[in-house]
């Protein structure tokens, strides 16, 4: 099949330099291109081109014009270049679209395969969610695959990008603009294929917010952003397990620079953790009841 690989990126050309690398080396199955929208307009790309099959700049100026927008550039240009994406797939006849951040890696093809295989009778499929101060399911924005076919017969992307936004999208984000884009399908479009029940942090327990890290045990999908020095350790050692010698020097002398601290990762069963100190115990319920006061903290649906 032919699978066309959507990375959305602000400045972590690194990151995205991965994913694209591990799409192409796992997904051999498949017939993969992997396309890379970045936005931070002065970011040096020229020695990583050869990683992709196509870059583009996006900016999304011509839809932040509107004023009503101007402070929800983020989730936007995210969608953006999600919305640019599938249309460009679409006419190009691709079979599949998965929708990745810079940060979300993918460990094994044949999890994607068992993906697909369930995604044959619908348009998408996603990792669904719960925080615990909302009323209601959203999706993870990482890890999004559509059957480009089934969304073909729908016609909805003959529709204006501006019809496309829902009144707000204040709380959420780009989960909030996905979810309405999701809403333009049938109900029974959507297959939610995990639920984050088998997803650790970096501690080893159920994550109670997307960030800094989530990896799915059960697909072996790996979340993580390089803003947070903390999970650098964690992310050289998943690649040294499920991607050793996949990367060029370039690439690696990069890598090799989260080698640091390495020696404190704990390991069980393909999964990478720290041991959790008292200190960070007492610094997590903190945590937790501050985010009381927002969207609350990730918990299981059922």
């Amino acid at each position: 099949m032919k699978l066309f690989i959507s990375i959305s990126s602000y400045d972590a050309i690194l990151d995205a330099s991965i994913a694209s690398i591990l799409c192409k080396k796992k997904l051999i199955d498949h017939e993969v291109y992997t396309s890379l929208s970045y936005s931070k307009k002065d970011l040096v790309i020229s020695e990583y081109k050869k990683y992709f099959d196509q870059i583009n700049f996006v900016d999304a100026k011509e839809v932040l014009i509107n004023s009503s927008f101007e402070n929800f550039e983020i989730p936007i240009r995210q969608f953006y270049s999600i919305y640019e994406n599938l249309k460009n797939a679409v006419d190009a006849s691709f079979d599949y679209m998965l929708i990745l951040n810079s940060g979300s890696w993918l460990f094994d093809g044949n999890s994607v395969n068992k993906i697909l295989a369930k995604l044959h009778d619908f348009t998408i499929g996603c990792r669904a969610m719960k925080y615990s101060n909302m009323k209601r399911l959203s999706c993870d924005d990482h890890f999004v695959f559509i059957n480009l076919k089934n969304l073909k017969k729908k016609n909805i992307l003959q529709n204006n990008f501006d019809s496309f936004l829902p009144f707000d999208f204040k709380y959420g984000g780009i989960h909030t603009l996905l979810n309405n884009f999701f809403n333009k399908l049938n109900y029974d479009d959507t297959v939610i294929y995990s639920d984050f029940t088998e997803s650790i942090n970096i501690y080893n327990k159920f994550p109670k917010s997307l960030l800094p890290l989530n990896f799915d045990k059960n697909f072996k999908l790996l979340h993580s952003n390089k803003r947070d020095k903390m999970v650098e350790a964690l992310r050289y050692c998943y690649l040294n397990f499920y991607a050793k010698d996949y990367f060029d020097e370039f690439l690696i002398n990069q890598i090799n620079m989260w080698k640091t601290n390495s020696n404190l990762v704990q390991s069980e069963n393909g999964s990478f953790f720290y041991k959790e100190s008292l200190f960070q115990k007492l610094k997590n319920i903190v945590y937790q009841i501050y985010k009381r006061k927002d969207y609350g903290m990730l918990e299981n649906i059922h």
